[in-house]
């Protein structure tokens, strides 16, 4: 676990001026705390990706969350690129859009309902911290982004 923490150190400290580095600190800390807080470890693995991604999917849009963001690059993938090889230009940015749409989704605790809203577990947690993590560094890196 410690080349795992010593990983994820790097992206938090490659996240530059955005604040996703923060976000995933804090994910992180939460998520393998003596007392885990997996709620909270949930809640900034999202906050990190949005942070991220936000200059790269709708910089004019103050408000976006990570659920408009999938909806827009849903509606046309094409506009975004991903330097991971593939047999076509999309399939990069559907990978991208696929880990977007897990952490999304793997949220239970994000809104209440007609039934008992139910918490995220501990595993569910450090699972949303490493799959943050990948997003950010694809982010922050460049290996994700706008096309050309």
């Amino acid at each position: 676990m410690p080349a795992v923490k010593a990983e994820v150190q790097e992206v938090v400290d490659s996240a530059g001026e955005t604040s996703a580095g923060g976000h995933l600190a804090e994910a992180w800390g939460a998520a393998y705390a003596r007392t885990p807080d997996p709620v909270k470890a949930y809640s900034e693995s999202i906050k990190a990706v949005e942070a991220a991604l936000a200059p790269h999917i709708s910089p004019q849009n103050s408000k976006q969350t990570l659920g408009t963001m999938i909806t827009n690059v849903s509606d046309k993938p094409t506009k975004w690129t991903c330097v991971l090889p593939s047999n076509d230009a999309e399939s990069g940015v559907l990978m991208v859009l696929a880990l977007m749409r897990a952490l999304w989704t793997g949220q239970t605790s994000r809104h209440g309902g007609l039934g008992p809203t139910r918490h995220e577990t501990p595993d569910e947690a450090r699972a949303a911290v490493h799959l943050a993590a990948t997003v950010v560094q694809l982010a922050t890196s460049g290996a994700f982004r706008l096309a050309d």
